[in-house]
This record gives structure tokens, sequence and C-alpha cells, in this order.
């Protein structure tokens, strides 16, 4: 029997960026569970990287190296941080709908790797023509 892995994610979060590119590595089921960062970080009381002047220059330098190590194309998005509410809604959609595979990675690339502007509506409706 397969482990079981639940990935917490959230596309405007780096670190799932960085920590997505490595799942199909694993050999395990993976649970997909989208949640919304800036929810989780208001409930605890942490400040996000781009408020915290060292935290957000470690950050996005520890983030190079590991772009780095694992081969990924990554480039700070001029548009972070941005509310990605509806990416994450879209997400649990394509998940009821079979559709996943299909638009999880892209969502990821275009924050990440294309900077793109996931609460643009145009953007993420791009991405599911896309797929």
């Amino acid at each position: 029997m397969k482990a079981k892995v639940e990935f917490f994610y959230d596309y405007v979060s780096l670190y799932s960026y960085l920590a997505n590119s490595q799942l199909a590595k694993l050999d395990a089921e993976i649970v997909y569970r989208p949640m919304f960062l800036g929810a989780v970080m208001e409930a605890t009381g942490n400040r996000p990287p781009a408020t915290v002047k060292a935290k957000g220059k470690y950050l996005f330098t520890d983030a190079r190296r590991w772009a780095d190590h694992y081969s990924i194309a990554y480039a700070m998005n001029p548009k972070f941080p941005q509310n990605t509410i509806k990416a994450l809604r879209l997400a649990l959609v394509a998940q009821q709908q079979g559709v996943f595979e299909l638009l999880h990675q892209p969502l990821f690339d275009a924050m990440w790797a294309e900077q793109q502007d996931l609460s643009d509506e145009s953007v993420l409706a791009g991405i599911i023509t896309d797929a």
C-alpha cells in the first residue's frame, strides 16, 4: 500500500511551487489540498515575506537556490503578492470535474515561471483554454 501525502498549497506560495515540482518523485498517493495562505497567515499572526524585509530577502535568495537545485524555471513575479482565491477555486472545481492534472501545473507556472497575475480572470481563462 502506498503512503499518502496531503499537500496543502497556495499558488502564491513560492515554497509550494518548489515542493510541487518534487511530488511526482515520491512513491506515494498525493492528495492536493488548496488552501488560502493569506487567511492562514492572518489567523496565525504571521506576516508575509513582502512585508518583512529580512524575511523577504532570505525567502527569495533561498528559493533561487532551490529552483536551481531542482532545475525548474523561476523568476520573481513583479505582481507578488497577489490574491489567488479565484485560482484556488478553479483548482477545486477542476478536482471535482476530473481535470485537475490539466490545470494545476499551468497555474503554478503562470505564477512563478511566467510572472502572470492569477487574480486576473483573463489569465485564468487563458490557462483553461490552453489546457
